[in-house]
């Protein structure tokens, strides 16, 4: 069983909060779309995913990137090492019959653009 740590960290308020990272068996750490769509914008939120990308790889977790929509942000993503990505940019939600069209298919081969 693996547990995530989702959403994370757009709702920490304090420096406290990640303290459940040492407290919990957390195998990955999620970092939310609202940061990854700020790679490319004016917001550049590029410094926060680079933070969270190595403080994972630091705590030897695996890092997911949520959204991901772009070439860009995949690119910046991949340069950063970040283990795995989610989003429309690979294929849009489907239901579980598709899915298992999809892997029977080798969606491993088709996934990177």
């Amino acid at each position: 069983m693996s547990i995530f740590a989702d959403r994370f960290p757009p709702d920490c308020q304090c420096i406290d909060e990640l303290d459940y990272l040492s407290q919990f068996p957390i195998n990955s750490l999620k970092i939310d779309k609202l940061f990854v769509q700020g790679i490319t914008s004016e917001r550049d939120d590029a410094p926060i995913i680079s933070a969270v990308i190595n403080m994972g790889r630091s705590l030897m977790q695996r890092v997911i990137a949520e959204g991901v929509e772009t070439r860009e942000q995949l690119a910046f993503l991949q340069a950063h090492h970040c283990d795995e990505g989610q989003g429309y940019y690979f294929s849009p939600p489907v239901v579980a019959e598709q899915f298992t069209e999809l892997l029977k298919s080798g969606i491993g081969q088709t996934v990177v653009h």
